[in-house]
């Protein structure tokens, strides 16, 4: 994540080009395809570095996980209450830190998956079970633009699964401090987090005390 803020900063001072960003970006997805699981080489190297200008590091990661598992990124067909969304507010770095989330809900064998929000507009499939959503994560990688609509975002999302649990996921901008007073006061959260850990353990306190109860 700190890397790719500063390709970011570093291609808007024009100190670097898009090539360079690209690399750096490429870079990224390697890693993280190799420490999570993920088989590399679904597309040629060349081709996946032409795509870069038009891809961000996290849907070229999705995108890897869908070719590999299917468009919905799982079945349709399942338990009520078993699904978490896992939806980007849309820049780079929203992206990236969205599908980080959905690989550590995954490592801990949860049926997570990432969506955009033009994804939310979509019509499921009919057999798609109905409430099978129990948690909606919304992810923001660190403060910009994106963030300022994250209040929009919110009430999509409460208007298309209005019976999950709503996680606001807002991480800090690079060596900045952590923003507690701007995720608490997200309308229509019912949780927030500011780490992708804190995230995780928030799924998992709400999983044990669902099963309690």
């Amino acid at each position: 994540m700190p890397a790719l803020r500063l390709a970011a900063f570093d291609l808007e001072r024009g100190a670097i080009k898009d090539e360079q960003q690209g690399k750096v970006r490429q870079t990224v997805v390697t890693v993280i395809s190799a420490i999570s699981g993920g088989r590399r080489g679904l597309v040629k190297r060349r081709h996946a570095l032409s795509m870069l200008g038009q891809m961000s590091a996290g849907r070229e990661l999705r995108q890897q996980r869908e070719a590999l598992i299917g468009r919905w990124q799982g079945p349709l067909s399942v338990p009520p209450g078993s699904i978490m969304l896992c939806v980007s507010l849309g820049s780079m770095l929203d992206d990236l830190a969205t599908e980080l989330l959905v690989r550590i809900l995954r490592d801990k064998k949860l049926d997570a998956r990432h969506l955009s929000l033009e994804d939310l507009g979509r019509d499921l499939p009919p057999e798609a079970v109905p409430d099978s959503v129990s948690m909606v994560f919304l992810v923001s990688g660190a403060p910009g633009a994106q963030r300022s609509g994250a209040e929009s975002a919110a009430a999509r999302i409460r208007e298309r699964t209005p019976r999950a649990a709503l996680i606001a996921v807002f991480l800090p901008g690079l060596a900045l401090p952590r923003e507690p007073a701007a995720v608490a006061t997200l309308p229509g959260a019912d949780r927030s987090a500011g780490s992708l850990g804190e995230a995780l353990e928030i799924c998992l306190q709400w999983l044990d005390e669902r099963s309690k109860g």
